[in-house]
């Protein structure tokens, strides 16, 4: 039983203002934390606990670290942003099991979503997530995105199962081949929508050289950028002068950064 579960599980377990947005988001909010308790110990490692949210959604939990996710998604609402539109177009980079598209479907109903993840496992997971809830413009696309397109490596994080990144040192040597594409294609594939109004990055470093390949001309198809930072992989004070440079407002939101382009955006409270 490791140390940082439990101590995250008790954290959970005594915030008033955690338990009292569960009990307002799931209809069966004993659910969350009765899963996460067997989820403890390896002898329920098969176990598939489902929460059920009171809008009729659901998710599909198969290892502790989701309630992780979960948590942060749902509950501290890490990636909920003010968008201008209410069918806007998203860019899932990193979608891992679909918490974050069937989060932004309950915020924006109408919106499309490009989920891009390379992970077979994973994919298997987002797919279930859209199909048990089903979800309408919501798109799989089986690739990483990268500065650059092509054949590349992602590694297998061995724990956890949003760590799987394009650098050994973010995750293990096991890995994966896979396909990437860079943002630019993806935004030349894009032609019936003016503009990308969420870029989501969840990619244990590679979010870097994805913002990096954003220049002043690319930079106005992207509203709203939101991204987790990888501190051990690169200066994130680079990474915000070059977003300041394009004329990015940068927040912090949660454990997130939030860029922005209109003074009048703001995040979700």
């Amino acid at each position: 039983m490791g140390t940082f579960k439990l101590k995250w599980l008790i954290g959970q377990l005594t915030s008033i203002k955690q338990v009292r947005v569960n009990f307002t988001t799931l209809k069966n909010p004993m659910d969350f934390y009765l899963g996460a308790i067997i989820k403890l110990f390896p002898f329920f490692e098969k176990v598939i606990i489902t929460l059920k949210f009171k809008d009729g959604y659901r998710i599909k939990i198969y290892d502790f670290m989701s309630f992780y996710i979960y948590a942060e998604i749902f509950i501290d609402k890490c990636y909920d942003v003010q968008l201008a539109k209410e069918d806007p177009l998203i860019i899932d980079v990193g979608a891992n099991t679909g918490f974050f598209a069937l989060r932004m479907k309950q915020l924006y109903p109408k919106s499309k979503i490009l989920c891009f993840e390379p992970y077979p496992p994973c994919i298997n997971h987002l797919n279930e997530t859209i199909i048990i809830n089903q979800l309408k413009d919501v798109e799989i696309k089986p690739l990483a995105i990268s500065d650059k397109s092509g054949k590349c490596k992602l590694f297998i994080h061995p724990t956890i199962i949003g760590g799987h990144s394009l650098f050994s040192e973010n995750a293990s040597n096991i890995y994966v081949e896979i396909e990437s594409v860079s943002l630019l294609d993806v935004l030349e594939n894009i032609r019936d929508h003016s503009k990308c109004d969420l870029l989501k990055l969840d990619c244990e470093g590679a979010e870097f050289s994805i913002i990096k390949s954003i220049n002043m001309n690319s930079s106005k198809y992207f509203e709203h950028i939101i991204y987790e930072p990888t501190y051990n992989s690169y200066d994130i004070k680079d990474l915000h002068n070059h977003l300041k440079k394009l004329a990015y407002n940068v927040e912090t939101q949660h454990s997130l950064y939030h860029a922005y382009k209109s003074t009048n955006s703001s995040s979700v409270n």
